[in-house]
Parts: structure tokens; C-alpha cells; sequence
């Protein structure tokens, strides 16, 4: 039977402390928790009575056992989780300060087995006849797990709901310049693209990209379809973005390698 869902790429053991409102110089016992949000998406669908699988490795070590037995006791299907000797199952720690205050602290290094997911360990034909396939944008930040990503995007071709979690995290990246072209290239293979306001910003999904709209010839009156709706469509106001105007100026990292994006604004001649 098709798995109803199906995540890739990033897992791990997420150490948390059982202390608020310090730092964790200060922390004396910490919680043990199953971590990576394609795992953790896995489990919730599984909680619900959705079947699911996670597709990843880890290390072979203690927390790559608790990583792999973990989530069979949620119900998910753990067949593709694999093992890598490159390095021992990754952790990450947290620091709570509530209300909003939850700094993260990764150890990845140097490489998380998770990236060392290649093409020829997939079954593409669960790939293809999941419901939903969700990956991320870590698994994109090197290779094989990079290429084993757009394999499998390429190969589902857009069947079923394909959702790509943006999860821009620029330690993850030892160059970030080329990142944009293969988020691009993953999104052109995405169904639902699940991103914060910070990814949005740095380009990810293109919101801060301009889009040519109908020129407004008269600046009274509202019997202009370029002048209809609740703002005008120039100024700050033409840009809503969140129930409030916005302007964003970030741009990606460019390298020499790249060439510049151009874009043409309409103009009234």
C-alpha cells in the first residue's frame, strides 16, 4: 500500500533543557527528544493515522539506535532509515527563554550522516506513489543528499503534493551562493512551498521579486482597473505583505560565478 506521507533528509537528537530562563552553562538536566522537522512531520502524520516513512541515515552509534527505533513507536515506517560511518548521529541543543527566546545550537559537523543519502539508495517507486512527498532545503546545502533530492523531485514529477520546507539555515552551507539555483530548482518540482517571513525575505519563494502591474494614468478617482481595490498600486501601499506595507531590500549572496538577475519595471511610455 502507497505510504500516505513521506519525508527526507534531516534528523537528528534534539537535547532540550528541563530549565527556563537560563543559559545552559547554567542548565543541570536536559530531555532526550526525537529531532529534524522531516522526522518529526513523519511522526505527527503517523499520530494521526496517516501511514509514513522517513527517508534519511544515521550514525552508527547509541542516539542513531534511538534514532531509528524511535520512530516506530509513533507508527512510522523506519525501512529507509539507513546508517553512515562518516559521522556520529547529530544533536542539537536549545537554550528556553520564554516567552519567544529559543536559540539553537547545532552539531552537524563536519558532515551529518543524514547528507550522505545518495540517488541509488532510493526507492523511487515509493517516492512517486507517496501522497505526499515533504523535503527540505538542508538536505539541498550538499552533496549526495543534494543530488538524491532533485533525483527523487525529478522522478515524482509532481505527483500527489510535493511540499518543500525552505528550513534556510546558512551555518548548514559552506558556500551559500549557489544555494539559490538549487532551491530554484527544487521549487520548480514543489506543489507547496512552506517557509517563515525571514526565508521569504532572502528570496527564497521570490516575494521580494517586482511584478509588472498595470501603470495607473491618473492618481484621483477609482474607475481605473489599475486604481481598484483597497490600496493603491504604487507607493509602499502597493506592496501589502502580512496586513502591513513592507519593502524588502535583502538580496541572495551573489558570486562572481553568478550572473546578475535583471528585472524591468513597466513604465507609462
Amino acid at each position: 500500500m502507497p505510504l500516505e506521507v513521506l519525508t527526507m533528509d534531516r534528523v537528528g537528537v534534539d537535547v532540550y533543557p528541563l530549565q527556563t530562563g537560563v543559559g545552559l552553562a547554567e542548565v543541570t538536566t536536559f530531555g532526550k527528544y526525537l529531532g529534524g522537522s522531516p522526522t518529526n512531520v513523519a511522526v505527527a502524520a503517523a499520530r494521526y493515522g496517516h501511514p509514513s516513512a522517513v527517508v534519511t541515515k544515521t550514525g552508527r552509534d547509541p542516539f542513531g539506535d534511538f534514532v531509528r527505533t524511535a520512530p516506530a513507536g509513533y507508527g512510522v515506517d523506519t525501512r529507509f532509515v539507513g546508517t553512515s560511518d562518516i559521522a556520529p548521529t547529530p544533536v542539537t541543543f536549545c537554550e528556553i527563554f520564554p516567552p519567544d527566546d529559543f536559540p539553537l545550537y547545532f552539531y552537524r559537523l563536519p558532515k551529518a550522516p543524514d547528507l550522505d543519502l545518495r540517488p541509488e539508495e532510493l526507492d523511487l517507486d515509493a517516492v512517486r506513489e507517496a501522497g505526499i512527498l515533504w523535503i527540505t532545503g538542508t538536505g539541498l546545502s550538499e552533496e549526495p543528499s543534494r543530488s538524491a533530492i532533485l533525483v527523487a523531485l525529478a522522478h515524482r514529477a509532481k505527483s500527489g503534493t510535493t511540499v518543500f520546507d525552505l528550513d534556510w539555515r546558512p551555518m548548514f552551507w559552506k558556500d551559500a551562493g549557489p544555494a539559490r539555483s538549487y532551491y530554484a530548482e527544487a521549487l520548480s518540482h514543489t506543489t507547496v512551498a512552506v517557509g517563515n517571513l525571514d526565508e521569504c525575505e532572502v528570496g527564497m519563494i521570490g516575494v521580494n521579486v517586482p511584478v509588472p502591474v498595470p501603470m495607473s494614468y491618473y492618481s484621483f478617482g477609482g474607475w481605473k482597473d489599475s486604481l481598484s481595490g483597497d490600496s493603491p498600486i504604487h507607493g509602499p501601499e502597493g506592496i501589502p505583505f502580512y496586513t502591513r506595507p513592507k519593502v524588502v531590500t535583502t538580496r541572495w549572496p551573489q558570486t562572481a560565478q553568478q550572473a546578475a538577475a535583471g528585472f524591468d519595471f513597466p513604465t507609462s511610455s
